[in-house]
C-alpha cells in the first residue's frame, strides 16, 4: 500500500513531483503526455491509472524525490505487487549501471531532514516542469490535460 506523507508542504511537492515524473514518462514512452507505459509490466495505461513508482522504498527525502530513481509504474504494480522491485532493479542496472545504482542506494540510506528541504520551491519547479512538457501538445498544465481540452 502506498504510505502516507504527513507534511503539508511535502505532500504537495510530492503531488507535483509523482505528475511530473508521469508526464515524463508518458511522452517518453507513447510521445502522448496522457498515456503511459509501465515500467515494469509494458502495459499502456492512462495517466490516472499511473503511479511515479520508487525502485527503493522508503519516504526519506533523499529517495523520495530523485527522478532518476522514480518512473512511471501503473497501480497493479506499484502497489498490488509491491513496485516488482526485482524487475525494476533489473531495469535500472541495465540503464545505469550496477555500480551507479549501488551508489545511489548506499546514499539514499542518508537522511535529509524536513526542516532541510524547500518543499514549496521544489513544488514549484515540478509544476514549472510539467507546464512545459505539456505546451508543445496544446495544455496549459495537468489539471487542461487530465480533463481534456474543448
Amino acid at each position: 500500500m502506498v504510505k502516507k506523507i504527513n507534511n503539508p508542504a511535502k505532500k504537495k511537492a510530492w503531488d507535483a513531483f509523482s505528475r511530473m515524473i508521469r508526464v515524463r514518462d508518458a511522452i517518453a514512452t507513447t510521445g502522448f503526455p496522457f498515456v503511459c507505459i509501465c515500467i515494469t509490466c509494458n502495459n499502456r495505461r492512462h495517466l490516472a491509472y499511473m503511479d511515479a513508482g520508487h525502485l527503493f522504498a522508503g519516504r526519506g527525502n533523499a529517495k523520495l524525490f530523485q527522478e532518476e530513481l522514480v518512473n512511471g509504474q501503473c497501480r497493479r504494480c506499484n502497489q498490488y505487487l509491491n513496485g516488482r522491485l526485482k524487475k525494476y532493479r533489473k531495469l535500472m542496472d541495465e540503464k545505469y549501471g550496477v555500480e551507479q545504482v549501488e551508489k545511489w542506494e548506499a546514499e539514499g540510506l542518508k537522511a535529509i531532514p524536513d526542516k532541510e528541504m524547500d518543499f514549496e520551491g521544489r513544488r514549484k519547479r515540478y509544476i514549472a516542469e510539467t507546464n512545459e512538457m505539456l505546451k508543445p501538445f496544446g495544455y496549459n498544465n495537468y489539471k487542461d490535460m487530465m480533463r481534456g481540452r474543448d
